[in-house]
């Protein structure tokens, strides 16, 4: 895996061509790749060696990328923090926290300031072409699903993260000659950092906007042709064009995921953000698993796309036994892009020919053609006398209301001891509980009510899916 070199090939080719677009500034290639070098002197300086697992809790999104490349360099792996709190997650056994703000916590710590950056001169000789870790070797670590409430370390290869970039290149291949992607994700989530590494590692530059209006306004001044996010981020997007239309004639794609597309939301994706949208479905374990363009999505709740060609998906009955197409069942996954999970894999162990599968707790079909329908989350299905709905169908619908801005649902038990539907709404105007739940019920075949709670926010994870806990103890389930 040579995409760590590749900054410094960019850096001497194009040393002005910006790598890195915030709102207030452009970090050049040359720039980056002199941040890097400096950054690595002062990690090393701060006793950081191989055998150091280091966490990073930096929020300046350019500076965060030049942490994770000098680390690389230094042989350490490294895994990105929404926050200090993190560091403490079970199984994750960092050594060191190097953040941007001195931190409660009892781990060594190396703080990063302004001085660090600011003598960085244009020109630094070019990154040692040898590579620190073996291809099977941990270099970069994940948290994954915030949504159970307890996040989960994934660990990663060069091997693995050279096979996941390589499907991210295909993934954005439909977009034609793009060279400006727009991450509105945090680098501390699995699809951002890799949207970074993707776009650094093609020479191509990255904005980083730190809010929904920021993301219209850089993609309109900066010219953005990319733009990566989740369907709950082109919710709040949309809402922000209603109240005042920005065009966007240099977006040439919108690649999303997370909560499924309804037609309603398509159609005004495509006429007031972008007219092209292809969805796909992941996870941090397994890494990108299906793709379409939006047009080629059945008309059907949880449609999400095809399947990879080297991704291996089945849809089993709770026995394991593979159930035949159009059958439901529990999905489950492998390929050769996926991390480790579980217990932490031994430092320069392959994961070897049988890989295990990954479950990640999800009913699915697959339809004769191919095409993957998620029909939602095996802990999370409401069952309402007999009647199955995945939260996300019923999330959607309240939010098809013209005065919903968002919604979050779940199942839990009425005072006479069976489910009923109960959803947190965030309203942007005045609506009655009365007039939500008859719109719920007009839509959706067999539901006749629900309870609603208004609230000033959902709560979710910061790639947009509900954080359903959360969500529980804010309806009082």
């Amino acid at each position: 895996m040579l995409f760590a070199q590749m900054i410094s090939h960019h850096a001497a080719s194009y040393p002005g061509r910006p790598a890195v677009i915030l709102a207030d500034r452009i970090v050049t290639y040359g720039m980056l790749e002199a941040g890097i070098g400096l950054a690595a002197e002062r990690l090393a300086a701060g006793g950081l060696r191989p055998g150091d697992v280091a966490g990073i809790v930096v929020a300046n999104p350019a500076r965060h990328l030049a942490l994770i490349y000098a680390l690389y360099r230094l042989g350490v792996p490294s895994v990105s923090l929404r926050g200090a709190g993190d560091a403490a997650t079970p199984g994750l056994d960092l050594t060191v926290l190097v953040t941007d703000a001195a931190a409660d916590t009892s781990l060594r710590q190396v703080v990063v300031d302004d001085a660090w950056f600011a003598e960085a001169p244009e020109g630094a000789p070019p990154a040692p072409r040898e590579t620190p870790f073996g291809p099977d070797d941990v270099w970069r670590i994940a948290l994954s699903s915030g949504t159970t409430g307890v996040p989960k370390p994934v660990w990663f290869s060069p091997r693995q993260s050279d096979a996941r970039m390589a499907t991210y290149i295909l993934s954005l291949g439909a977009a034609g000659g793009w060279d400006r992607v727009v991450c509105p994700f945090g680098l501390f989530i699995g699809w951002g950092a890799e949207t970074a590494l993707v776009a650094l590692a093609q020479g191509k530059s990255l904005l980083f906007p730190q809010s929904a209006r920021e993301t219209l306004q850089m993609i309109s001044v900066f010219s953005g042709d990319v733009l990566m996010c989740s369907t709950n981020h082109l919710q709040t997007l949309l809402d922000l064009q209603r109240e005042g239309f920005t065009p966007l004639p240099s977006l040439r794609q919108v690649y999303s995921g997370g909560a499924p597309f309804s037609p309603q939301l398509i159609a005004e994706v495509q006429a007031k953000i972008c007219g092209k949208v292809v969805f796909g479905f992941g996870t941090t374990e397994v890494g990108a698993v299906t793709l379409a363009p939006v047009d080629r999505l059945p008309v059907l709740s949880g449609a999400t796309g095809y399947v990879w060609p080297w991704i291996e998906m089945e849809i089993v009955d709770e026995a394991g036994s593979v159930l035949p197409a159009g059958e439901e069942g529990v999905m489950r996954i492998r390929s050769p892009q996926q991390g480790w999970f579980g217990d932490r894999p031994r430092p320069g162990a392959p994961p070897g020919p049988d890989l295990p599968w990954f479950y990640p707790g999800d009913r699915a079909l697959m339809q004769p053609d191919g095409m993957v329908v998620v029909t939602g989350r095996v802990s999370e299905i409401i069952n309402i006398g007999g009647v199955k709905l995945p939260p996300d169908l019923i999330e959607m619908t309240i939010r098809s209301h013209p005065l919903v801005a968002d919604a979050g649902a779940i199942g839990a038990p009425s005072p006479a001891g069976i489910d009923e539907i109960r959803v947190a709404v965030v309203a942007r105007g005045p609506v009655s509980e009365a007039e939500l739940a008859a719109h719920l019920t007009a839509r959706v075949p067999g539901v006749h009510g629900c309870r609603i709670v208004f609230v000033d926010a959902v709560p979710r994870t910061g790639s947009g899916k509900a954080v359903r806990p959360a969500l529980r103890a804010l309806l009082g389930a």
